[in-house]
Parts: structure tokens; C-alpha cells; sequence
């Protein structure tokens, strides 16, 4: 893939992508804007990635230098992409009841866990899986915090969106503060 050919399609708008997101982690590499066509500001930055990544520099993206655009790609997009929400994968109308044992209840005490650390009146709670009397004090406080009224030991959708909502508010980016 060279510019005197005049490439360009798909493939190259690939390889604009991947040199555009290697550019955002290495800024000193040009930041393309993917348009599908291989011209002078395409061959600048892979000019540019070659010299950064000691490669032959000639704008020529062969198999060589494709191959190392490729595996950069594949180290920097991770920290490019929206990572989705967490959501648990409760059936509609599913609630979890005091004394079960659920995989889900580990991930209900870890997350009420990292908010005792900050909120002092949210009793601590132990990661077991099982929906034992600690855990059910900690979801009642963590409802009445949140004001609910008519408040039940009962774990269901709305109880876990409102959790993990929480939760992303007190965390932020998982700094500590």
C-alpha cells in the first residue's frame, strides 16, 4: 500500500484508523482523520509510525509494517474504547432472597464493601456469595440511604441499578481523592 498507487477504500481507511488511535497513546505521531484515501497526510504518518517503531522509513506499508501497526493497534485501542456499563443479568421480576447463595451476591458485597469505605454509616460487608444477615443490614441501610421508605430485604433490577449508580458516583475513576 503506497500513495503513488493511489489506494483507497476500506483497507486504507483501516489503517488510517489504527494510525489515528497508535496516535492518540504516541503523540507524536500525527493524528489522521480516516477518509479512505492513501495521500500525503496518509503517508506521513506511517512515515512517521516507521521512524517511531525503527522500521525502514519509506511510507510503504508492507507486510512489515503493517504487522506493526496492527499489534500497536492492538496494544492502545483498549484504552480508546467506551467500556460498557455494568449491568448484572438479573431475569425481569428475579430477586434474590435473604440466605441465598447467588455469584451475583459477591458482586453486591464487594461493590457495598468499597462504599463503607467511604460512607461510615454503611456497615462493611464480607465477600462470601451468600446473602447473610450482615449483607441483608448493609442493603437495608443502603435503601433507606437512598430513600426508600417502605424498604425490604428483597435484591431485585431496580435495587442493582441504583447500586452500580451509586457506586460510579462514589468511585469516579477509582482515585483515591
Amino acid at each position: 500500500m503506497t500513495s503513488g498507487k493511489k489506494r483507497n477504500g476500506q483497507p486504507v481507511r483501516d489503517l488510517q484508523t489504527m494510525l489515528r488511535v497508535i496516535a492518540e497513546a504516541e503523540p507524536s505521531l500525527p493524528k489522521l482523520n480516516p477518509d479512505g484515501i492513501f495521500g500525503n497526510e496518509t503517508k506521513r504518518a506511517v512515515m512517521a509510525f516507521q521512524q517511531a517503531h525503527d522500521l525502514r522509513v519509506d511510507g510503504v506499508v508492507n507486510e512489515t509494517t503493517w504487522n506493526a501497526i496492527a499489534d500497536a493497534y492492538d496494544e492502545d485501542y483498549v484504552n480508546y474504547i467506551v467500556q460498557p456499563s455494568l449491568c448484572l443479568p438479573l431475569q425481569p421480576m428475579q430477586v434474590i432472597s435473604p440466605q441465598e447463595e447467588n455469584c451475583h451476591i459477591c458482586l453486591v458485597q464487594a461493590l457495598l464493601h468499597t462504599m463503607a469505605q467511604r460512607f461510615e454509616n454503611l456497615p462493611d460487608t464480607e465477600i462470601t456469595g451468600r446473602y447473610d444477615q450482615k449483607t441483608q443490614q448493609a442493603v437495608l441501610l443502603f435503601k433507606q440511604l437512598c430513600g426508600h421508605e417502605d424498604s425490604n430485604e428483597l435484591i431485585d433490577r431496580c435495587f442493582f441499578k441504583e447500586l452500580f449508580c451509586c457506586y460510579r458516583c462514589v468511585t469516579g475513576n477509582g482515585q483515591s481523592d
